[in-house]
């Protein structure tokens, strides 16, 4: 009888997200509403107490299952590839927060560590503040009961935003030499004939069925497994063929395990003695000397058992690259290029950074830097030697100090990636997909190709460039 009494008095509404949302109206303690002023349905919240002061906490939740998303809130779809299809997109969402009672609200920027206030309304025992979030935004506030009356929304600043025009074709600082990936070679087996050029994991398996060993696969035994067994020593031959349209001096041999190679180079034998490491320590630098123009022959005898690593090689110095199919040619120095795919602007393999240098007119006001269309984990951007901001998230803009009258210098670092140095870039499914494993680079059937299948990296647009003016 209790129950029943109590059940009556209950107001009685349907089963609904609206009717619930209506009935629950000054109830709850915060709500968010978009700019349509509908509740918001992507977002994830969370308020703490902290003695008199609270903490709230917004952020995009993640998509369910293959939810079609749009907006802001397709950055969470779960498709790798169709995120990153997103990420060029500057999105954004603008929201009203309403808080039961009176507070003054601090911003606390989780990207930059910069604490600014945030404008906030009064109205009827709430406090409505706006906000806008972008793609990979999240927002953390920390309220503070507001003393006396409740301060009023101060008038945010209103900015123009110029465009600024540049020579796009500019001068360029590699952070490393360039290189020439050597995965297509000649070989020969224990001395015998020379044979047609391969790809240098597929000769490892010839060999191995050759010497009827198992494959480098990914269910080969640890090393300490094999212990002795098959321990007789063989030799590999490789002959790679190197086309260069220009000269280039100093150039080196990046290699695993030279100490146990003779490295022939155009006819001449030159010292396995390290001259220092590649972006690994188990990837050693040799000395090769002068690259001529032309044609050159490096040729590299190995040792070879059941436990030998056959590894691409690489060629190191100071020139471009020019893929053609399944071969690369040497080409002059990468000094001036625009900006695009590093694969087309002679940098193919490479995965160092690359400074772009402009040159900027400064009139009294800051510039801002936008550059959302990019294959790289995060963006510099450097004024007269003085690092201003990092790109690597929705809006994918940095605004500078102000640019006193005068030539100014403008930095923007491109930072690279591994993935065409080292990747598998004759497995045509490489996709995006983050996937490791031994079979990964021995694709087979419809899924290998001689021709690299390089990923685009580096800046794929130019940069636009604003004056920021105070309207």
């Amino acid at each position: 009888e209790e129950i029943k009494a109590f059940v009556n008095e209950c107001e009685k509404i349907p089963f609904s997200k609206n009717r619930i949302l209506t009935a629950l109206e000054g109830v709850s303690n915060l709500d968010i509403f978009g700019e349509d002023g509908v509740p918001t349905d992507n977002l994830i919240t969370q308020m703490r107490i902290d003695g008199s002061e609270k903490w709230i906490f917004v952020a995009h939740k993640p998509a369910q299952g293959q939810e079609k998303v749009s907006g802001a809130d397709a950055y969470s779809s779960n498709n790798p590839r169709e995120r990153l299809k997103k990420l060029d997109r500057i999105d954004n969402q603008k929201i009203t927060l309403r808080i039961r009672g009176c507070w003054s609200a601090k911003c606390y920027d989780a990207w930059n560590g910069a604490v600014d206030e945030m404008p906030a309304i009064h109205r009827n025992a709430y406090t409505y503040i706006d906000a806008v979030l972008y793609g990979q935004d999240s927002l953390l506030l920390r309220l503070t009961p507001a003393a006396g009356e409740c301060p009023l929304a101060t008038k945010a600043k209103t900015v123009r935003l110029v465009p600024i025009s540049y020579d796009r074709k500019v001068s360029v600082t590699l952070s490393e030499p360039n290189v020439l990936l050597l995965d297509m070679a000649e070989y020969a087996f224990d001395g015998g004939e020379w044979q047609s050029k391969e790809e240098i994991l597929r000769l490892d398996n010839k060999f191995r069925d050759h010497l009827g060993w198992a494959y480098r696969m990914e269910a080969f035994p640890q090393p300490w497994v094999l212990g002795t067994k098959n321990a007789e020593k063989h030799r590999l031959s490789l002959r790679f063929t190197i086309k260069s349209e220009v000269k280039v001096e100093n150039v080196e041999l990046a290699m695993e395990h030279p100490e146990t190679c003779e490295i022939i180079w155009n006819g001449h034998s030159v010292s396995n003695e390290p001259a220092g490491r590649y972006v690994d320590r188990d990837i050693l630098r040799i000395a090769l000397g002068t690259l001529p123009e032309g044609e050159s022959k490096l040729v590299v005898h190995m040792p070879f058992d059941q436990k030998t690593d056959v590894e691409a090689m690489y060629l190191l110095g100071d020139f471009g690259v020019r893929i053609d199919g399944d071969s690369a040619v040497i080409t002059k120095p990468v000094r001036e290029i625009g900006f695009g795919d590093w694969v087309h602007h002679g940098l193919p393999f490479y995965g160092g950074n690359v400074t772009y240098h402009i040159s900027i007119e400064g009139e009294g006001d800051p510039i801002q830097v936008v550059l959302n269309r990019f294959r790289a984990p995060v963006i510099a951007v450097d004024l007269d030697g003085e690092r201003q901001g990092v790109i690597a998230i929705s809006p994918y803009a940095v605004t500078t100090k102000s640019l006193t009258p005068g030539t100014h210098l403008l930095d923007v670092t491109v930072y690279g990636n591994r993935f065409n140095t080292f990747g598998a870039l004759h497995n045509v499914d490489s996709g995006d997909d983050v996937y490791c494993s031994p079979n990964f680079w021995r694709s087979t059937g419809s899924l290998w190709a001689y021709e690299y299948q390089l990923r685009s990296t580096g800046p794929l647009k130019s940069p636009d460039i604003y004056r920021v003016q105070n309207v």
